[in-house]
């Protein structure tokens, strides 16, 4: 599953010319780091959640949907979560 968000989510970098704005820093286990440019943080967040959630149909995973948790800051040891819009 994170295999599959990684390639979304690249895709979705080359296509939106976010390249330069957004980067993938770092992978462990289920989790992905990213550093992103404060001025696209609040439009590109809720995108990348949505993609990680969306990378597998419920039908693949026997309908227990996949529930991805956000948190931003500057530094690892600083993590606030991330409040999400419905």
């Amino acid at each position: 599953i994170i295999k599959r968000s990684m390639v979304t989510i690249t895709n979705y970098f080359v296509k939106e010319e976010l390249s330069d704005a957004v980067r993938l820093v770092l992978q462990i286990h289920d989790e992905l780091v990213f550093e992103v440019r404060d001025d696209v943080l609040e439009d590109v967040a809720p995108t990348l959640c949505r993609m990680m959630e969306d990378a597998m149909p419920e039908t693949m995973t026997k309908g227990v949907p996949i529930i991805v948790d956000a948190k931003i800051g500057k530094r690892l040891s600083e993590m606030k979560e991330l409040a999400r819009k419905s």
